[in-house]
């Protein structure tokens, strides 16, 4: 196990790692962190081409978190994704996704239940339209 005490005494240590180690261990204290969705999540792209050989699809989506004042993780997600210079604006998540897979599991439920995850289409302000 490292002894970070003498390493960050040694002279062949930069500014910068200390700055980092730092940071990475005051994210590691703030409890709201794990609670935030993750930046990036993909579906598996080899088993979508696996469990649908003919015409399967696969979508990237960069997507907004629509602002949401109510709910106090917002703050949180606001607060971290305005820094900038020291953090990855979680306001923006990156997915990718088997079409042929969500296709698949929406036909499992009703159009009543369907409809129920269906949200309508969010243009963020400081985006250009896609």
């Amino acid at each position: 196990m490292t002894d970070w005490s003498t390493i960050e005494d040694s002279a062949f240590v930069s500014k910068e790692f200390v700055a980092l180690r730092w940071r990475c261990a005051r994210f590691a204290k703030e409890p709201q962190i794990p609670q935030m969705p993750p930046l990036y999540l993909y579906d598996d792209y080899d088993r979508c081409l696996e469990e649908f050989p003919v015409r399967a699809t696969y979508c990237l989506v960069d997507s907004w978190i629509v602002p949401n004042d109510t709910n106090p993780l917002w703050s949180v997600i606001e607060q971290f994704s305005t820094d900038t210079k020291r953090t990855f604006r979680h306001d923006r998540l990156q997915r990718g996704l088997c079409m042929n897979r969500c296709h698949q599991l929406l036909t499992r439920f009703d159009g009543r239940t369907q409809m129920k995850y269906f949200r309508s289409r969010f243009v963020p302000i400081d985006s250009p339209e896609v």
